[in-house]
């Protein structure tokens, strides 16, 4: 897959309630342009800088082609000059999408649920072992 991504020159996602698809962080990872619904980006907002969400008119198909395909054209149109530079988009998603990221970020909240766990156990007066 990463070498489809390299050969593109861009991703487009136009769906909604997807939530936040791997597929547009495997974008990012591989430096390209990103074009998707107002509610995709909306999963991560630190994607502004990187991302264009474009709004999804339910019932108005015509204008919601027409804005991505403006997204579209300026964003290949943009080419070298765009601020916002192919590694630039990489070094944002290893920093926060990566697995060591990833893994990092799912320790914190184990973490945090078992400290509160063991405090919400003192404050009622029980041990947060089971059975004592």
């Amino acid at each position: 897959m990463a070498a489809l991504y390299r050969a593109s020159d861009l991703l487009v996602l136009p769906s909604t309630g997807e939530g936040f698809p791997l597929v547009v962080q495997e974008a990012l990872a591989s430096g390209l342009p990103v074009v998707c619904s107002q509610e995709t980006l909306g999963a991560d907002p630190a994607m502004n800088a990187h991302v264009r969400g474009i709004p999804v008119y339910s019932g108005e198909d015509d204008r919601t082609a027409r804005e991505f395909v403006s997204a579209i054209e300026e964003l290949l149109h943009a080419g070298a000059s765009s601020n916002d530079r192919p590694g630039e988009r990489r070094a944002f998603a290893v920093s926060r999408y990566s697995w060591r990221t990833a893994v990092e970020r799912y320790l914190q909240v184990a973490v945090g649920l078992v400290h509160g766990a063991a405090s919400h156990s003192a404050a009622a007066g029980k041990s947060p072992r089971r059975g004592q």
